[in-house]
């Protein structure tokens, strides 16, 4: 069994994870020859024909994407993503009522006598529910740009974390705000009457912020700090403190020096959080029952023990886990299709938020998933929507194993949402550590990985079938039959047998519509403002010759004017990647190929952390201030070289500005 991290562990139930898939016929079969991924090569070359400039978010192409629910008596409302809906449910998960929602919606908190929805927009929307009615009940404005995060006190105070600057505020009651703290990549915020909890990814940890009545936060946070991403996080007021359930990556370097991922399983942590202290009670490999990617959880106390439940973004299952006061702990698993974003109980019905199946999943003695009704986004071809489980659960390596440093992984365990995971890692070569790219909007941006070493999306997903399979002592050129992989019966239009060639062309297929997410920061603006302009200019002169105004990253003819950045930038997609297929030496080493690593785009920059291939910048300022410029077109990107100057305080302010909406 894989480092069994638990403290003072005595007993221990049903602790084997559910039984991996036997090999389906077919898996063992020869590696393909290069003329069997010749359809991959024809898939590709239609991928990279589409309009990027009027691609729609990726939220909108991959089906209604419940991503919130909580319960209200005993109805509940929930919010689609995908179609910026709110909608009122009963407790068999079927809609009773729907309400337009905010742009970009995404999070639901109870507030009073009703719920407050937030998106990507500086503004909350309450709804009230009487008698299945749904009603809008007004809006709250916010500080910032957007809200990717929310949870409410019990004296009203309201508590945001905004993805674009990753500032952490209050509202408290009366109507002040107050700037409580940074969270960067906040995921998940939960409010007990003692404390404020966040889940932060790109920091890889997660603040307690002690309140008092009012719900203003007191002093410093409490932080929960691990070497893996904490993906969410659950509270609860426990006497004289706060327990916290956080769900995230193993608390351990990423190790690829065996040519395979390790040390990347999931874990479940229990903490006690109390005089300013968190002192761990237990820490439990999820992974080794099944559990991949918990997005969701839940802590409780039932008589002298804690109670635990977490159910998997990336696999099918979910746990509940006790943990004694002397730290004693036992689990129990039951299935549940993957998928579960947020979850919410009614009478001791579970009913699940699952964009993977674009349901609400309700779970008691049985288990039922009610597809969304009546949807109006687009619905994804069956293709795509094979992909997206390709990349979101552990399908594309259904054999994995949790011994020794092997994990059960998905690809959003080190690409949170698309995005990364903060982590500088080890890349298994010489001394080279590397940050975590964004896998969204691939189908602009090869070649790929920061040596620029895989020149097409064919060639790069075929690896990435074999890295995944690495270890797990079968092939990656498989045919997958479904009736090894349960769940599948709950996705419709699965065939019965997929080949290795259907495999990766569905990989591929999600890939192409799996873009950018709209930014926030511009919003529905569609002209710059003075500031921006500016910018723009600055970076022209500065910044373009390298990070180039390109819709494809290694076709110079889809590089974009300068007259045409203020349409292309403001517009929803903001499809420009400012990047190009070049390697530079800027400076920032050690470098990941002789010749430095490729430019890297700049697109949506308030989703990396940290900056510079070897993480060593912290923040745009830190970036601008260590620019420097010479004769010609000499750029640095760190170090002092002879001769070369900082950039000007206005450049680098006007800078600021413009990077912001990218």
């Amino acid at each position: 069994m894989k480092r069994l991290a638990l403290i003072a562990c005595a007993t221990l139930v049903a602790c084997d994870a559910a039984p991996a898939p036997a090999p389906a016929e077919g898996t063992d079969a020869s590696p393909p020859a290069p003329d069997e991924l010749a359809p991959l090569r024809a898939l590709e070359g239609r991928l990279r024909a589409t309009d990027f400039a009027a691609q729609a978010p990726p939220e909108r192409a991959t089906g209604a994407n419940p991503s919130d629910v909580v319960a209200v008596g005993d109805r509940l409302v929930g919010v689609l993503a995908g179609d910026d809906a709110v909608v009122a449910l009963d407790r068999r998960g079927r809609e009773l009522a729907r309400l337009d929602g905010p742009r970009g919606a995404r999070t639901i908190a109870l507030a009073g006598d009703g719920v407050l929805v937030a998106g990507d927009a500086p503004v909350l929307h309450r709804y009230r529910l009487v008698d299945g009615a749904l009603t809008a009940a007004g809006t709250v404005a916010v500080p910032g740009a957007a809200v990717a995060a929310m949870a409410v006190h019990a004296s009203g105070a309201i508590y945001v974390a905004d993805p674009t600057d990753h500032a952490v505020r209050a509202l408290l009651p009366g109507g002040a705000a107050v700037d409580v703290g940074v969270c960067r990549g906040a995921s998940r915020a939960v409010a007990t009457a003692s404390a404020l909890a966040l889940s932060c990814v790109l920091d890889r940890a997660v603040l307690i912020f002690a309140v008092d009545a009012s719900g203003r936060p007191i002093g410093a946070p409490v932080r929960i700090a691990h070497d893996g991403p904490a993906w969410t996080v659950a509270a609860a007021d426990d006497g004289a403190g706060v327990v916290v359930a956080i769900g995230g990556a193993e608390d351990h370097a990423l190790d690829r020096s065996q040519g395979y991922f390790g040390y990347v399983d999931s874990f479940g942590y229990v903490y006690r959080v109390a005089g300013g202290v968190a002192e761990q009670l237990a820490a439990v490999n999820l992974s080794e029952h099944g559990i991949v990617m918990p997005k969701w959880m839940a802590i409780r106390r039932d008589g002298g023990s804690l109670i635990v439940n977490a159910a998997a973004y990336g696999a099918d299952g979910m746990v509940t886990f006790a943990v004694a006061a002397d730290g004693a702990f036992s689990v129990v698993r039951r299935s549940l299709p993957p998928g579960t974003r947020a979850a919410a109980v009614v009478g001791g019905t579970l009913v699940a938020a699952n964009p993977l199946l674009d349901a609400w999943v309700v779970a008691d003695d049985k288990i039922e998933v009610v597809p969304v009704a009546a949807r109006r986004a687009a619905e994804p071809a069956p293709a795509t929507r094979l992909g997206e489980l390709l990349f979101f659960t552990n399908l594309m390596a259904p054999w994995g194993t949790s011994e020794g440093s092997h994990s059960r992984f998905t690809c959003e365990t080190c690409h949170f949402e698309g995005y990364g995971d903060g982590r500088v890692h080890y890349t298994g070569r010489d001394d080279v550590h590397a940050t975590t790219r964004a896998l969204r909007g691939l189908a602009q941006s090869r070649p790929y990985f920061s040596r620029a070493l895989d020149k097409t999306m064919t060639d790069m997903v075929h690896a990435e079938f074999g890295v995944a399979n690495r270890g797990t002592g079968h092939a990656s050129w498989f045919e997958l039959d479904r009736s090894l992989v349960p769940w599948l019966a709950y996705v419709p239009q699965v065939p019965a047998r997929l080949s290795p060639i259907e495999l990766r062309a569905a990989f591929m297929q999600f890939l192409g519509v799996f873009g950018h997410e709209a930014n926030p920061v511009v919003g529905e603006r569609r002209a710059f403002t003075d500031a921006e302009r500016k910018g723009a200019g600055v970076f022209r002169t500065r910044c373009e010759g390298c990070h180039q105004a390109r819709l494809v990253v290694d076709d110079p003819a889809t590089r974009v004017a300068f007259a045409d950045w203020e349409r292309d930038v403001m517009s929803p997609s903001g499809a420009i990647t400012w990047a190009s297929d070049s390697r530079a030496r800027t400076g920032v080493e050690p470098y990941v190929h002789a010749d430095g690593p490729r430019v890297p785009s700049l697109r949506r920059l308030y989703r990396k952390f940290p900056y510079f291939t070897n993480g060593s910048a912290e923040s745009i300022t830190d970036v601008l201030a260590r620019a420097r410029i010479g004769a010609g077109d000499a750029f640095a990107h760190a170090g002092e070289p002879a001769g070369m100057q900082s950039l000007s305080p206005d450049e680098q302010a006007a800078l600021q500005a413009f990077l912001r909406l990218l």
